[in-house]
């Protein structure tokens, strides 16, 4: 055989190594930083569900959050029926009395959320709110 007619193939490998080639100190690491972000997320949802809680007991922070979650409930469901409508239709627009709907159902939800944010958010119903998530915190331990 000639050398022109020689050819050479190189071949390449893709992808992480083995765990075997890891050392066994590093794989350990790995494993306890994994742990370690579990547990911190764990306690993050523990947090919010104590300040969810409080603020709950309080009347003027229940009463925004249920007036919020109204408007945003109506607000999915007239996106949900444009999404319906589309793929009905098949074309990307929706009907003029529908889109008027959302356009309306946006700056409620919209106001209602800038109306929280003017009288001081969640803590402002509550005359600053810090003793309260101070309890939510304590709940935690």
């Amino acid at each position: 055989m000639s050398e022109e007619s020689q050819t050479q193939v190189l071949v390449w490998r893709y992808g992480a190594r083995k765990g075997a080639e890891i050392p066994e100190e590093v794989d350990r690491q790995l494993r306890l930083a994994h742990e370690l972000r579990e547990e911190l997320v764990a306690i993050a949802h523990r947090r919010e569900q104590a300040v969810e809680r409080v603020w709950a007991e309080h009347p003027a922070v229940s009463d925004a959050q249920r007036e919020l979650a109204r408007a945003d409930a109506a607000l999915e469901r007239l996106l949900e029926q444009a999404s319906e409508e589309r793929m009905r239709r098949r074309e990307r627009k929706v009907s003029r009395e529908l889109r008027e709907q959302i356009t309306t159902a946006r700056r409620k939800f919209s106001l209602v959320r800038r109306r929280i944010a003017r009288n001081g958010g969640i803590c402002g119903c509550v005359g600053g709110g810090v003793p309260w998530l101070l309890r939510a915190d304590a709940e935690l331990l």
